[in-house]
């Protein structure tokens, strides 16, 4: 089948609004990898397809879940310039979106204040006992993605919900700023992929064919003015 129907022939066609990892540090690097561990194309979709959905679902994106806790501060706000308390209604549903910000940013993109290596261990094993190709397996290689892209820089530790990357905006997710942070990403997916595939699978690459992709991914450069440039990530990972 069309690897790409469900983008209208390119996933690109859902940029991610939200500024996250979008579609080449999620689908097109998971699929990539799981191709070269040595997955079915068919497996190696649903993988890519799954690791996508949570920035693209409303009720799995990590943008909305913090949103909607900022949001719930002007309540609190509101009610105290009032002089008055908050409802049993205001304060249901502000505990409720808190609770849900923590699962949906900590749970599904590792923004949980911890240590980026031990986070990074950690999600690497949780892929790795679940089934490629199911919803599960893909939605955890995005937060084994997330674990690299959100790290804060300099620090080794990872951003916290809610608040998460938005005081610096996109950057932190951007491919051509932090390109040593999306190859240990792409490595250590690969790796786990790898396992997981089996010594049986076949190996429809070399080490030097994997070396060279990631230096055509790294060497890619920002557009005018700074910004990242996923289309010519996209070209080149689509072309493998």
């Amino acid at each position: 089948g069309n690897l790409y129907a469900y983008g209208n022939d390119s996933p690109a066609v859902l940029r991610d609004v939200n500024g996250l990892y979008s579609e080449p540090g999620h689908y097109y690097s998971t699929y990539v990898a799981a191709l070269m561990a040595g997955f079915s194309p068919e497996v190696a979709y649903k993988t890519a397809f799954y690791s996508q959905m949570p920035d693209e679902v409303l009720e799995l994106d990590a943008y909305t879940a913090g949103s909607t806790v900022l949001a719930n501060s002007t309540k609190i706000f509101t009610a105290q310039k009032e002089h008055r308390e908050l409802t049993s209604q205001e304060r249901s549903e502000i505990e409720k979106n808190w609770n849900l910000a923590q699962i949906v940013e900590r749970g599904g993109h590792a923004l949980t204040g911890g240590p980026a290596e031990e986070e990074r261990t950690r999600r690497a094993a949780i892929v790795a006992g679940l089934t490629p190709g199911t919803p599960a397996h893909g939605t955890a290689v995005h937060a084994l993605e997330d674990s690299f892209s959100h790290e804060i820089p300099g620090t080794g530790r990872m951003f916290v919900a809610p608040i998460g990357h938005g005081l610096m905006q996109t950057t932190p997710d951007e491919i051509s700023k932090r390109p040593e942070l999306w190859e240990k990403s792409f490595r250590a997916l690969l790796a786990t992929f790898r396992k997981q595939a089996g010594p049986n699978a076949p190996s429809p690459v070399t080490d030097a064919e994997v070396e060279d992709f990631i230096t055509q991914v790294k060497g890619v450069k920002p557009l005018e003015h700074g910004f990242d440039n996923p289309k010519g990530q996209i070209d080149i990972m689509k072309n493998w």
